[in-house]
């Protein structure tokens, strides 16, 4: 289910003139309207999964937008900004590219807006982004992994508001700094791109704690404190005693064996001995012992 984004009201665009405007070039299916272009640039590097630019998947992302149904969102269009027909998948490393986005009023960068409008913006992409990153890990690793490219951009001027929808352009793409951050970083590179803070990902976590958060697994130091702390916990049972076995050494048991017999001897000689005492014996007595 699309999640529910809040309307992005305000006057109509008629704000900065967008940079490089325009139509598609004539005898296109769709007349998309010209967000902007991009050159080759060394401080900016394009992502690629599989040595295949992120750019060139533009069908597959916007298919995930439209089984999403999210209306208020889309992933603008990279065509290579040339005629000629050799130029080949669109790479922002190789060639300029001019993005496309949906017809409507003039294209407003997030820099230009009111602080007000601003804050509607970051509220639609609390929404939209994690549900678009639900929605590729649903699809695969693949999918999953292309998506987290898509979401990376160079900065926040890469979010265009065309009357009440936010188009991203460009995409897949950062800046070289951005990408020694996350060489550095145990973290997601997408939680340190400049959309990160709306995907709900924190730029110190790793990925497993990003999105799969796991209990840590006990180590041998906490057992002593678990041991110490009782069956009082949540859960635990109480501690069962058992009796050790009693073992002797096969000399002492000897030696017992020994005592044992003695003392038995001498039971059963006071026991005589009184028996004598009782009938009257006592004259005989030496003579009864034999």
């Amino acid at each position: 289910m699309p999640p529910n984004l809040p309307p992005l009201s305000g006057p109509q665009n008629t704000g900065p003139r967008n940079n490089g405007s325009g139509n598609r070039p004539a005898g296109s299916a769709r007349q998309d309207r010209l967000i902007c272009r991009t050159q080759p640039d060394p401080a900016v590097t394009g992502l690629k999964l599989h040595q295949r630019p992120a750019a060139a998947s533009w069908k597959a992302l916007q298919n995930i937008v439209q089984e999403l149904g999210l209306k208020g969102f889309a992933f603008a269009r990279p065509l290579p900004a040339t005629s000629e027909p050799a130029a080949g998948s669109p790479d922002p490393d190789r060639m300029p590219l001019d993005w496309f986005g949906p017809q409507g009023p003039d294209p407003l960068p997030f820099s230009s807006l009111p602080a007000e409008r601003r804050q509607l913006v970051e509220k639609r992409l609390r929404l939209c982004l994690p549900a678009l990153r639900s929605a590729a890990r649903s699809k695969g690793p693949e999918c999953a992994a292309l998506m987290d490219l898509a979401l990376q951009v160079p900065d926040l001027d890469s979010l265009w508001i065309i009357g009440e929808g936010i188009v991203l352009a460009p995409w897949g793409m950062r800046r070289t700094e951005q990408a020694a951050s996350s060489r550095a970083s145990a973290a997601l590179p997408v939680a340190l791109s400049p959309l990160g803070p709306f995907l709900g990902l924190e730029p110190g976590k790793s990925p497993a704690e990003g999105d799969n958060r796991r209990k840590p697994r006990s180590s041998a130091a906490d057992q002593p404190r678990r041991a110490e702390s009782g069956p009082a916990e949540a859960g635990a049972a109480p501690p069962q005693h058992r009796l050790r076995p009693f073992f002797i050494p096969a000399g002492v048991e000897l030696w017992l064996s020994v005592v044992l017999c003695v003392l038995t001897g001498l039971l059963f000689f006071g026991l005589a001995f009184r028996a004598v005492l009782l009938l009257g014996w006592g004259s005989l007595w030496p003579v009864a012992l034999f």
